[in-house]
């Protein structure tokens, strides 16, 4: 099955906004949306370090190609923008559709 590059950010959205929407509704008593926001947000942060680190990231032609460290900071703290982005490079490149840097830049060894 081929998944357009705009469902995974629209999904990641959708996920966030119903967070958010659940939060809004319950009372303060009940911390369990958030808490659940918060492990969302920083494992998909440190999945995405470690897969851009697999991936080689690096090497693309992107605005998100940086390292790992980088990955994990962006989408810790910009996580409705860095994530979804991420997540869109990472199916280019998986679909292999990415374009590579010119051969001067630097490779990370595996």
């Amino acid at each position: 099955m081929v998944m357009k590059t705009w469902i995974t950010p629209l999904i990641c959205v959708a996920i966030m906004a119903l967070s958010i929407v659940c939060i809004a509704v319950t009372d303060d008593t009940s911390p369990f949306f958030s808490t659940l926001i918060k492990v969302d947000v920083m494992g998909s942060a440190i999945w995405a370090g470690f897969d851009s680190k697999k991936l080689q990231l690096i090497r693309y032609k992107s605005g998100i190609s940086y390292g790992p460290w980088s990955i994990w900071a962006g989408c810790l703290m910009l996580w409705p923008v860095a994530f979804p982005w991420y997540l869109v490079i990472r199916y280019k490149i998986k679909a292999g559709t990415a374009v590579l840097k010119d051969q001067s830049a630097p490779v990370v060894a595996k």
